[in-house]
């Protein structure tokens, strides 16, 4: 449970959100509940892009149809506070880019967002030879085994 706090509004924020290490099969849910009002958000994650610190989401909220687009930072270790931005999802944008500007920006006051960023997998068996498959962290054992994971694909989790 994350809360944010701002001007007399205390929102109480739980993000979970997975998904395979190149986006695929994403998983999860956003809700939201101003402090003493009830919840206002909460929404299945239907999208998740990691890069580095930083992780882009879109969810369906079920309470109103909206979908909307989060940029999560987890600022650990910099000082100041985790930052949760919200707004509206472009219509008909694919994939989760960016939007052009958020409509929220709320700094976490209390608890802590963790981003973690896999490595992508490989998308051909060039990828893995020559040592290559070294380049993928932990993921693979040997050649063999990144090998293999083109050919059949990744395992489910």
């Amino acid at each position: 449970m994350t809360t944010l706090g701002f001007v007399d509004q205390v929102i109480h924020w739980q993000i979970t959100a997975t998904s395979g290490p190149s986006g695929e099969n994403p998983t999860g849910r956003v809700s939201a509940v101003f402090e003493g009002v009830g919840p206002f958000f909460d929404g299945t994650v239907t999208c998740l892009s990691v890069h580095d610190n930083v992780a882009l989401l879109k969810t369906q909220d079920s309470l109103f149809g909206l979908l909307l687009a989060f940029r999560i930072t987890d600022n650990a270790g910099l000082g100041i506070g985790d930052l949760v931005e919200a707004a509206f999802a472009s219509p008909g944008a694919s994939g989760c880019a960016a939007e052009s500007s958020y409509i929220r920006m709320d700094r976490v006051t209390s608890g802590d967002i963790t981003v973690e960023d896999a490595p992508p997998l490989p998308a051909s068996k060039d990828q893995c030879k020559n040592g290559g498959w070294r380049a993928f962290g932990s993921t693979f054992k040997n050649q063999g085994q990144c090998v293999a994971s083109v050919q059949r694909g990744p395992k489910p989790s």
